[in-house]
């Protein structure tokens, strides 16, 4: 009720005044069938989706007795639509377990110029990329990154971006941020999210760049379509996520992306509101 209240002009100004990466508005919940609207503020401006926000969100209203209750045929799942800025897209609870689908990955070269502009943000050098893996690229299932694979886990683990750079980058490319992996010795994907543009220096958890990416290891070979991994994101800030992918049976079709929920903290955002609006 409260997301209701609240113009779209003077949402960036919650979102500043709560302080997370990004806030999510339920602008509507319908049942029968079950569809939800969505829309997503940074302290910035307004982006298109968010999947760990979403992930969140829809495990809230779970717990809190806001959706309707799983249909007999489904047993525990409940699952429905998202109508958020990107497109409508569909998720799924089991439990404390929630995916939602992507769009199907599209991917977009690099120019020469964007490609030294990165290497420069990121103050690593050419010979550090895992050229053999992919190519840094641009990538998207709902929002634009530039997507980077590096060939050691130290040299991701000591990224140090330039973000004026990098904010500069992403602006000019149309990109949220820069998502960076690397394939560790246990055979699993580790990454780090950077997306300054929208004044998050770092991000912890990223479910559609970390869907995106799978895209791109997808069409590389190095994911199998129609098969599922984790991502490790955020240890090195202290708040380690693990966010699961099942990409689509093809680069044709949508992946899902999603995890478990926790509940961390809760509280009134109402005056905090009244102060900013």
């Amino acid at each position: 009720e409260i997301a209701k209240t609240v113009p779209p002009a003077s949402r960036v100004a919650v979102a500043h005044a709560i302080g997370y990466s990004e806030t999510c508005f339920v602008d509507s919940i319908e049942t029968n069938p079950l569809r939800i609207s969505l829309n997503y503020y940074t302290p910035v401006e307004q982006v298109d989706v968010c999947g760990h926000a979403t992930v969140a969100c829809l495990g809230l209203l779970h717990k809190e007795g806001l959706l309707p209750a799983p249909v007999a045929d489904n047993g525990d799942m409940i699952e429905g639509a998202l109508n958020l800025q990107c497109g409508e897209v569909r998720f799924e609870i089991v439990g404390q377990e929630v995916f939602m689908s992507q769009l199907p990955v599209r991917v977009a070269a690099l120019e020469e110029d964007s490609l030294k502009r990165l290497l420069e943000c990121l103050r690593v050098k050419e010979e550090d990329l895992d050229d053999a893996l992919f190519l840094p690229c641009l990538a998207s299932t709902g929002l634009w990154d530039i997507m980077v694979a590096l060939k050691h886990e130290e040299t991701l683990d000591s990224l140090a971006p330039d973000f004026r750079l990098m904010s500069s980058l992403s602006k000019d490319l149309d990109a949220v941020g820069v998502h960076v992996c690397v394939r560790t010795p246990k055979n699993c994907w580790k990454v780090r999210n950077f997306a300054p543009r929208f004044g998050i220096n770092e991000e912890s958890a990223t479910g559609t760049s970390n869907c995106a990416l799978a895209g791109v290891l997808g069409r590389a070979g190095a994911m199998q379509w129609g098969e599922g991994c984790v991502f490790e994101q955020g240890d090195g800030m202290g708040t380690p996520s693990r966010i699961s992918v099942r990409l689509g049976a093809s680069a044709a079709e949508p992946s899902w992306v999603g995890g478990r929920y926790k509940i961390m903290e809760s509280s009134s955002v109402t005056e905090s509101i009244k102060l900013k609006l």
